[in-house]
């Protein structure tokens, strides 16, 4: 009797172990069937390309970035992105060359560090749908971009700008622009116009304020010096440059 009852319950355990592995098997093939469903999806889903710029090698496919309005005004700057991080430096048109570094202080104008795929921005007049390209090529990687803070204030429309941070010079000569040069620092109106390069050749950006006449300091290494320049935010141009001088030292303005 107590081996028909101890044969009686094998029986059981061995349908239960028969129905479990069912159901594992039933599951596991399920969900293999929802991950290929979604690659394959993916797979087949191909974005439309954009005819908004020239790509001789056809090694490009552009897309437009996330609009982001420029502080609490009625313009938008869109980017112009690509697959590549990279320009082929032997066929851009590029002049002047600016570098910097992430800056600690609470008076940075820019957000946290990221690779940018941006080429181009066109900048947007949400009143009268007026739009600007801020190059006429692509030949260039916008690093980031941003409006200026005035502290405990609000620019005026005609003295705001943007603040642009982009590679424009094969700076270690590897025939390619990248991450490894040095970046320009430029400004430009609201609408895009104006595009004005800044600083040349600096490797650090310490950091940068409005001040309370609208103008704009910053504070940059070049090298082994620390650098102060005061840009008039109306017309752009330098008022003042000079070098902070050593302890125990006075440098004059050049």
């Amino acid at each position: 009797m107590i081996m028909k009852i101890h044969a009686f319950f094998n029986w059981i355990w061995r349908i239960n172990g028969l129905i479990l592995f069912l159901i594992v098997l039933f599951l596991g093939a399920m969900l293999v069937y929802d991950i290929g469903r979604d690659l394959f999806s993916e797979q087949g889903e191909q974005n439309v390309p954009l005819n908004l710029a020239e790509d001789k090698d056809r090694e490009e496919n552009w897309d437009l970035g996330y609009p982001e309005q420029l502080g609490d005004y009625d313009y938008f700057l869109i980017p112009l992105e690509s697959e590549k991080l990279t320009v082929d430096a032997t066929a851009a048109d590029i002049s002047t060359v600016e570098g910097f570094k992430r800056s600690g202080s609470s008076q940075q104008m820019y957000s946290s560090y990221r690779k940018s795929r941006m080429k181009n921005a066109i900048l947007i007049n949400a009143s009268t749908n007026e739009s600007h390209w801020l190059f006429d090529s692509v030949d260039q990687l916008i690093y980031r971009f941003g409006t200026l803070v005035q502290e405990g204030a609000r620019l005026n429309e005609q003295d705001q700008a943007i603040f642009y941070e982009l590679i424009n010079k094969d700076t270690n000569e590897d025939q390619q622009l990248d991450y490894k040069d040095d970046m320009t620092f430029a400004l430009s109106r609201l609408d895009g116009t104006n595009y004005t390069e800044i600083i040349v050749g600096y490797s650090e950006l310490i950091t940068t304020a409005v001040n309370k006449d609208g103008n704009l300091l910053i504070v940059y290494a070049k090298e082994e010096l620390v650098f102060t320049a005061l840009i008039k935010l109306s017309t752009f141009s330098v008022l003042d440059k000079r070098a902070l001088p050593k302890v125990g030292e006075t440098l004059k303005a050049h």
